[in-house]
């Protein structure tokens, strides 16, 4: 009963460590993916997809454009905006997830971002 117990805790500590690692990672995704927008040149395509492994966890972000600011961009939503404000938004989404696979841990997140 007590090693079944002990078993079970370090299993959650586990898990809960990893959920939080991956919420952290999705944080920093986004910002990479912001600056990699920030510093593209109008020339330049957008950037729609990023992938990025790091140790023990794949990133994967998609992103999609708002506005009528991002020229040469295939997904950009160039509709009529209520608010001039809201030209130029990105709306993110940012999966991570492990490579274990007996600690399977996905984290998702979507926000939109004004770089």
């Amino acid at each position: 009963m007590i090693l079944s117990l002990s078993s079970e805790t370090s299993s959650t500590a586990s898990k809960l460590y990893l959920y939080n690692q991956a919420k952290l990672l999705a944080r920093s995704g986004m910002e990479v993916a912001i600056l990699m927008v920030e510093n593209r040149k109008l020339s330049d395509p957008c950037l729609e997809k990023l992938n990025i492994e790091d140790g023990d966890f794949n990133i994967s972000l998609h992103l999609k454009y708002i506005g009528s600011n991002f020229p040469n961009c295939n997904t950009a939503l160039n509709t009529t905006l209520s608010y001039p404000d809201s030209n130029g938004t990105i709306v993110m989404d940012v999966f991570v997830q492990t490579k274990f696979k007996n600690e399977n841990i996905l984290f998702h997140r979507k926000t939109v971002q004004k770089p």
